[in-house]
């Protein structure tokens, strides 16, 4: 577990400006070293798959801290890396919790809303703001300070550390590649649409989709486009890949499955209503829900579903996936934990608020962030 001491000073001065940014801040003793549970980046791992092998959670579970963070969260917020859990929140603020007791190690405040998931690596968080002249950057938790900045645009999505380059796209359309030490340019891609889908990643390509319904492959090295596939509606939610297919789903009601090497399509399906978020998976199905409140299981090989499960309200964030069970929640202010081979509901837990950032299972914890600000965590056991 990592040791962290929380800097605390007396802010002084009576300027409202200084009073918002908090007297507060994050200072780490020691560099973080990841684990094969941790949660470094949104969707777990490069391929976005949200799936974890921690398979220690039973049934039934039960509250074991409440976080308020003081602001909402965008659709991929929570990470956890070395036992403290970071969140980044639309009132700028980004967090760092002690992910056992629930306590705060500190936080630091920006000029902007953040809206994806920060990167974390070692001493180092990258993250991106939806606003402001200098939208990314670099922040060292051990020193406390701002490593490099760079002017990119607003940022809505999570960014992607992939083969010691960050990946990085923004509201104007573009994809950048970037160094970590530095910041500096290493090329940029431009589209026609907006980006609010995170990059995924796989071998040498880099996948991501924008608001023109285009999915894009591009090679990591230079980014020259390997291939496009067009849908018929905007694409919000990140790429998943598996088993050498890329699971995209759009705001047409299709999830698509594209032949990750060449962008032909294999399969679609037919989810009722808009999709907004990333698909999970595991080693043979794909997890989706649709804002009509269903939620499906379909075999990655064909898109045969396997089953459905109907929350009483809209679902659209993803699910995280375990070897036990699948977790999923929705507007309805449940948080349901579905079998994974029959989809039935093994546990369920009502929340004081709405449910439209993706959870996160860590060792034997689930983390739920909520539309009240507050994060819940849960234990096995009553």
């Amino acid at each position: 577990m990592k040791t962290a001491t929380l800097i605390k000073y007396c802010c002084l001065c009576v300027s409202v400006l200084v009073i918002f940014a908090g007297c507060s801040a994050i200072r780490l003793s020691s560099p973080l070293v990841q684990s094969e549970n941790d949660w470094s980046m949104t969707g777990k791992n490069p391929a976005h798959t949200h799936y974890t092998k921690s398979d220690s959670l039973t049934f039934p579970m039960s509250l074991a801290w409440k976080y308020d963070a003081s602001a909402g969260f965008g659709a991929s917020a929570v990470t956890i890396v070395d036992g403290i859990l970071f969140v980044g929140t639309h009132q700028g603020e980004y967090h760092a919790v002690d992910a056992l007791t629930g306590k705060r190690i500190g936080h630091k405040k920006f000029s902007s809303p953040i809206g994806g998931a920060p990167v974390t690596d070692q001493n180092r968080a990258y993250l991106g703001l939806e606003g402001g002249k200098e939208s990314f950057m670099a922040i060292d938790l051990m020193e406390n300070r701002t490593e490099w900045t760079a002017s990119l645009g607003g940022i809505d999505s999570s960014p992607l550390l992939f083969g010691g380059k960050l990946y990085v796209g923004s509201i104007t359309g573009i994809l950048y590649c970037l160094t970590p030490t530095r910041g500096e340019e290493v090329w940029k891609f431009e589209t026609k649409g907006a980006i609010h889908s995170s990059p995924a990643a796989v071998d040498s390509l880099i996948i991501f989709g924008n608001d023109n319904g285009v999915v894009y492959a591009v090679h990591a090295t230079n980014g020259s486009m390997v291939w496009q596939y067009q849908t018929n509606a905007a694409l919000f939610g990140s790429a998943m890949i598996a088993g050498g297919v890329v699971f995209v789903g759009s705001r047409d009601h299709y999830l698509y499955a594209l032949d990750v090497r060449r962008g032909t399509l294999r399969w679609k399906y037919d989810a009722g209503d808009r999709i907004v978020a990333c698909p999970s998976g595991n080693d043979s199905l794909v997890f989706i829900g649709a804002l009509n409140g269903t939620f499906a299981a379909l075999r990655q090989s064909d898109g045969t579903p396997v089953w459905k499960f109907t929350a009483s309200s809209v679902i659209n964030s993803s699910a995280v996936v375990t070897q036990s069970a699948v977790f999923v929640g929705s507007l309805n202010t449940e948080i349901y934990a579905l079998s994974p081979t029959s989809g039935s509901v093994m546990w369920k837990y009502k929340l004081e608020s709405r449910i439209k950032t993706s959870p996160v299972v860590w060792n034997s914890f689930l983390y739920v962030a909520a539309e009240d600000r507050s994060i819940y965590c849960f234990r096995p056991g009553k």
